[in-house]
């Protein structure tokens, strides 16, 4: 392969892999002692999830903090938790499709409370945004242009995990859909039984009446 073809093909790769959204969530905010936040990830199945936190305590207690995660899973509702410092990371793969409710919280080792307030600074990656490719090249001895492509083939397969997910989703929002509309279309039958049966109850019962009275 000739010098002028190669920067052609890195360079292919670098433009697509700059086009590529890499899914990222970013978020600040604050948690006072034993205090608990929740995020929801909709998430397909076999995607690298990773959670990095840095937490500050901003009234400078000196309070043994630290901080918890969890994760629930959306099919069997089961929860990962742990317990970390404050500068962290947690990482986990999704062994379904749906909602993921990721929790982060602080605890402290003190019965009364300090009336600590941490500073967190949190950032939920997912898929080819999770991974450590500088970790990947160096364990398969993989050149910048092989690790690019690595890359590239990642990306390629996430969006593929992403578009079946969302399939999915179209089916069972069409079945919903579909059984919405079956039972509005029963219960419509339903209230014109009931309307001709009330219908002819009350004529009946009219002429019963009228028949008793000798009015007709």
């Amino acid at each position: 392969m000739k010098k002028g073809e190669r920067r052609g093909i890195v360079l292919s790769i670098v433009v697509l892999y700059l086009l590529c959204v890499v899914p990222v969530r970013s978020v600040l905010f604050y948690l006072n002692e034993g205090e608990t936040k929740c995020f929801l990830e909709e998430v397909p199945e076999h995607t690298l999830m990773l959670v990095n936190f840095n937490a500050e305590d901003v009234r400078n207690t000196g309070s043994p903090l630290g901080i918890t995660v969890s994760v629930q899973e959306p099919n069997s509702g089961a929860v990962n938790y742990q317990t970390f410092g404050l500068v962290n990371k947690y990482a986990f793969t999704s062994e379904h499709n749906g909602e993921y409710k990721i929790c982060i919280g602080s605890n402290s080792s003190s019965w009364f409370g300090t009336g600590a307030r941490l500073e967190v600074h949190l950032d939920i990656e997912s898929g080819a945004a999770a991974t450590d490719y500088s970790a990947v090249a160096k364990a398969d001895h993989l050149s910048s242009m092989e690790l690019e492509i690595k890359k590239m083939v990642d990306l390629a397969e996430e969006v593929m995990n992403e578009q079946n997910y969302q399939r999915g989703r179209e089916v069972e929002f069409e079945d919903v859909v579909f059984t919405t509309n079956s039972r509005v279309h029963w219960w419509s039958v339903i209230q014109t039984i009931l309307f001709i049966v009330s219908a002819v109850w009350q004529i009946r019962y009219l002429r019963s009446y009228f028949q008793k009275k000798k009015l007709i």
